[in-house]
């Protein structure tokens, strides 16, 4: 069980293909498309600093997430952010701009500026923690597979220590594994533990900003860190932060790279409807309030949870693979161009009956811990009353990435926007 909650257990490959004679589907959304092209220009070393790819659900699914988690929030900051439900929808996705949209933030009005200062490449490690990196993997319990809880100077000091001990061979061997690595071995330590990614240090310490702005009774500031906070909070339930396999490019069935789109945004987007119903469903149960800052302390649930995404993903892979070879049994690679005709609607009927269930139960769980966290950062600022029928002034801006540019948000249209 993770964050206090007592009722959720948690790219194409181009070559030659075989005859398909499918119909072609809609490729992933464009959050997807957008952040996957910025990922590869990272890969092939074309920025100065650069993580892992983290990616991200997806828009629309960071959107469902935050308004079910607004649906669910209690007492009078639950009223506040209804109030506001608009402006957490519009800027759920904003995390993943900061770093796949770096040009076009200093455009967006203030008040939306990333709260480390950090905007471009070197936030998208935020998004992520290798859990079974070469250093963590060791430090899990090698029954539960927790990875115990740790301070960024606890972790650094990791690679620290590694850099230490085999010194140019270390650096040698990340140059030749990262080919955009320009540093020498005093900077070594640093690149390495930003590319096994910060995902948990990054959640905790959003939570600690929104408690100081409630504290301070700055509600615009209050409501936008909820915001920021959510979306790293997606990011600790989806498995794929959570494994340096983060995209499947390591299985030994080429047709499964590219599974990280498919699985948070493919799924979500051709089965919306359903993870509508279920939002719905488990915010018309409600329940009992989880317990706020339990024994075991926020950082150690944070933990707790990456942990559970990371032992999800060999299941997900198998299952993608299993579907994969039902649907085209003997294709290996794909020709450039044929994306919609291998995962297609078929496809991706199979993989919602082997993968739907969990993935909802991630989202699920996502809003749930939302609202935990919200909870916590009201509680810890000592309950402050927020101003009834409050509204923030900030415009509701959608960056437009095809035409580099930033356009209204239309709410009732959402992130669907026609090419």
């Amino acid at each position: 069980m993770s964050f206090g909650q007592k009722d959720h257990i948690p790219g194409n490959v181009e070559g030659t293909v075989v005859r398909m004679g499918t119909t072609a589907h809609s490729k992933p959304h464009a959050c997807w498309a957008r952040l996957l092209g910025t990922a590869i220009l990272v890969w092939f070393g074309l920025a100065a600093i650069a993580p892992a790819p983290g990616w991200c659900w997806g828009a629309v699914a960071h959107g469902l997430l935050a308004r079910a988690a607004v649906d669910r929030m209690p007492g009078p900051v639950g009223d506040l952010l209804r109030a506001n439900r608009d402006f957490l929808y519009c800027y759920s996705v904003l995390p993943d701009q900061w770093w796949g949209s770096p040009d076009l933030i200093p455009k967006l009005p203030r008040g939306l500026e990333n709260p480390s200062g950090i905007i471009g490449i070197r936030e998208q490690g935020r998004h992520h923690v290798a859990v079974d990196g070469d250093l963590y993997a060791p430090l899990r319990d090698p029954r539960s597979g927790l990875l115990p809880v740790m301070t960024r100077d606890q972790a650094r000091l990791l690679f620290k220590k590694h850099v230490d001990r085999e010194g140019r061979a270390a650096l040698d061997r990340f140059r030749a594994e990262n080919k955009w690595y320009k540093g020498g071995l005093k900077e070594l330590p640093q690149a390495m533990f930003e590319k096994a990614g910060e995902l948990p240090w990054v959640t905790v310490e959003t939570l600690d900003e929104l408690t100081r702005a409630m504290k301070a009774n700055d509600w615009s500031r209050a409501a936008f860190l909820a915001t920021v906070l959510s979306h790293y909070v997606g990011d600790t339930y989806t498995p794929l932060h959570t494994v340096h396999n983060y995209n499947g490019q390591l299985h030994p069935n080429p047709l499964v790279k590219g599974i990280h789109g498919r699985w948070e945004s493919g799924l979500v987007e051709n089965f919306e409807d359903r993870f509508v119903a279920r939002l719905a469903k488990t915010t018309r149960a409600g329940g009992p309030p989880a317990a706020l800052d339990g024994p075991e302390g926020v950082a150690a649930q944070v933990f707790r949870t990456v942990s559970e995404s990371c032992s999800l993903v060999d299941a997900m892979l198998d299952q993608e693979d299993e579907a994969l070879k039902a649907r085209h049994p003997g294709v290996t690679v794909v020709e450039k161009g044929q994306w919609g005709q291998i995962y297609d609607s078929v496809y991706y009927a199979s993989f919602f009956e082997r993968q739907g269930q969990s993935c909802m139960d991630r989202l699920d769980a996502s809003a749930d811990a939302s609202v935990w966290l919200w909870r916590v950062a009201w509680e810890r600022a000592g309950r402050p009353e927020p101003p009834r029928g409050f509204k923030i002034s900030i415009p509701l801006l959608l960056i437009d990435w095809r035409n580099n540019t930033i356009v209204p948000f239309d709410p009732n249209v959402g992130f669907r926007r026609d090419p």
